[in-house]
């Protein structure tokens, strides 16, 4: 077995053997009743990753693509990912975050070697799974959030040019600041194959998050551009960056709060062959009301 899934079944483990002994020695006690928030309370809260209260979060983007494929610069995709967020309070203020992740694309263009064209595909993705323990600790007058987890991706793509038949598994790390007039940080993640198809699969991915409220609190600038790094890559497919931001805009509708956001990102470096070259991404987030 390559030591890379020597590494992450040793990571799957640790987490498995953690979960129990977390939830045991853990119990958290019955929350006391809050008053209201308001919606600048619920926006800075979904803005920091240790805080989020319940919710469902729903990304549309759109992407155009480059590369020395032929026809590379015409190519333009459409996809939704939808996330619930379901936090489990546990003793001292800390949280458990399960978030999975169901990827739907629905207009992915995919290269075909054999008639040397791209063709647009309509697939379900693989499907991902992060969980992950951690809080806020107070500093002054702003605080240090932190979480501690793992990721899982499963083979659940309905065609393997969009997919990458493979269980992968890996750890994440979540760090950063968080006060009344700025939240920022870093996701750090990394993937190792566990099972499925042979290619050796290890990735490095992740997050940085940086969200300035205005006005009221209510709306906010935002940037939260995601990475990645291969390290297999085929040629030169290491590294996938981005840049951007935009705005976002929390309020009460119908008895619930809802937080709508749009950003752009520039893509400052991406795979010669065929990589994303700018992307828009229009975000929709009610929040749920859970028992616990």
């Amino acid at each position: 077995m390559a030591p890379s899934r020597l590494i992450a079944l040793a990571w799957m483990a640790v987490l498995i053997a953690a979960a129990p002994a977390i939830a045991a020695a853990e119990d958290a006690p019955e929350p006391e009743p809050k008053a209201k928030e308001t919606a600048a309370e619920i926006a800075q809260r979904l803005s920091n990753p240790a805080d989020q209260p319940a919710n469902f979060t729903f990304n549309f983007d759109f992407v155009e693509y480059q590369g020395d494929l032929p026809d590379a610069g015409g190519q333009r995709g459409w996809s939704l990912s939808a996330q619930p967020v379901i936090p489990i309070p546990v003793a001292g203020g800390r949280k458990v975050f399960v978030r999975p992740l169901l990827p739907i694309l629905f207009k992915q263009p995919t290269f075909d070697p054999g008639t040397g064209a791209f063709e647009d595909k309509t697939e379900l993705g693989d499907i991902a799974m992060e969980v992950a323990w951690g809080g806020v600790e107070k500093v002054g007058n702003g605080g240090l959030l932190w979480l501690l987890g793992g990721n899982l991706t499963m083979p659940t793509a309905t065609d393997d040019a969009v997919g990458l038949d493979q269980w992968t598994l890996g750890p994440e790390v979540v760090f950063g600041y968080v006060s009344k007039h700025l939240i920022l940080g870093s996701i750090f993640s990394h993937r190792w194959d566990v099972w499925g198809d042979n290619r050796e699969t290890s990735v490095t991915g992740g997050q940085y998050f940086v969200i300035v409220p205005i006005f009221d609190g209510t709306w906010q600038l935002v940037s939260t551009p995601t990475w990645s790094y291969n390290h297999n890559p085929k040629g030169d497919e290491n590294l996938t960056f981005p840049v951007g931001g935009g705005i976002a805009k929390t309020l009460h509708i119908g008895g619930m709060t809802w937080k709508f956001q749009a950003q752009y990102w520039h893509y400052l470096q991406q795979s010669d062959r065929f990589g994303q070259d700018q992307q828009l991404r229009l975000t929709i987030t009610p929040v749920i009301n859970l028992p616990f």
